[in-house]
């Protein structure tokens, strides 16, 4: 299940490359890639998984090891296992990997309570069971130099070094296609005559979906991904519904990362002054760069919209979160 896939590879006019991709690795090794801050990332999570199809996945796919290091001092191992002390690792980590699938039963399947089946949420049981798994990640960026120099390296662990050659390998093969100014990226989406032929109408049902709305279903279905969902049957109006009326009201912005609009070279650095000089007025003098986003040459969707940097709190009439757990 090791996958590395580009979404949509584009590129500005003043030579931002901006590169969408879906890739799966084991769970253990997903601390590693969130360390690269300039990604933008959307990830499977093991709270939205039906335990179910958790379960059938650790079972017929579960993580295995790409190298079976022997141990030393350090942090890699140079000599892989072999012979009887392999066959003979390889059959721990699958014994483990089914005590674990036992217990996350167990805990999914407490028992009864006045007629009906309880257990622990899948949110904990789950928990169990990820060192097997695989996840699916959404990752966007406009730089991948440093990922490339740490992990496309034999220093870097097996798994997440696989990943990053696979990366580079079709990264240098993958021709971008170019954006003129104002136009978007957009994953998951096809292209423009695709959507007239299908037929893509707004909510009123009148015309084919223009531009603001293919940019949330776009943000939609990158936060499927969260369900492992997206080989499934798409609906452009329940996406559109997604990042709409949920994802925008909620501030879950980091779909909303993903899909962005191509700027020239002169359009770009004045909105970087811009941008700056009014974060330092409304700040009393204090940068902060992050208002422009991870993505270098690229308005980000989620930067359009005025409150996305933070809601607002009533931090003296906030209920403590303690009390409400304790109360509910």
């Amino acid at each position: 299940m090791y996958s590395a896939k580009i979404l949509l590879d584009s590129i500005t006019p003043g030579g931002a490359r901006l590169t969408t991709w879906e890739l799966t690795y084991p769970r253990f090794v997903h601390a590693e890639l969130m360390t690269h801050r300039v990604f933008s990332r959307c990830s499977a999570s093991s709270r939205a998984i039906p335990i179910e199809k958790m379960l059938a996945q650790t079972n017929d796919s579960p993580v295995i090891p790409k190298y079976w290091g022997k141990n030393k001092a350090g942090m890699q191992a140079d000599e892989e296992l072999t012979g009887a002390g392999l066959v003979r690792a390889q059959a721990i980590w699958l014994e483990a990997r089914s005590d674990a699938a036992y217990h996350t039963r167990r805990l999914a399947e407490l028992g009864f309570e006045d007629g009906k089946p309880f257990g622990l949420h899948k949110q904990l049981s789950n928990r169990l069971i990820e060192p097997w798994m695989f996840i699916t990640v959404v990752v966007s960026s406009t730089s991948f130099s440093n990922w490339f120099k740490l992990r496309h390296s034999k220093l870097a662990q097996p798994e997440i070094g696989w990943l990053a050659g696979e990366m580079f390998l079709k990264m240098k093969a993958s021709v971008p296609r170019f954006l003129e100014a104002g136009q978007w990226h957009m994953p998951f989406l096809p292209d423009r005559a695709e959507l007239e032929a299908d037929g893509w109408r707004t909510p009123e049902g009148t015309d084919v979906f223009g531009e603001k709305d293919l940019r949330a279903v776009s943000a939609g279905r990158v936060a499927r991904v969260s369900y492992l969902n997206q080989n499934g049957v798409r609906d452009p109006l329940e996406d559109r519904k997604l990042c709409v009326e949920r994802l925008v009201p909620a501030g879950h912005w980091s779909p909303l990362e993903h899909v962005a609009m191509s700027m020239g070279k002169e359009d770009w650095n004045a909105h970087v002054l811009r941008t700056l000089q009014d974060e330092a007025h409304e700040r009393a003098g204090l940068l902060n760069p992050m208002a422009l986003g991870n993505l270098v040459g690229w308005l980000q969707y989620r930067k359009c919209f005025a409150h996305e940097g933070g809601f607002e709190f009533d931090w003296e009439n906030m209920p403590d979160p303690h009390r409400v757990a304790q109360a509910g």
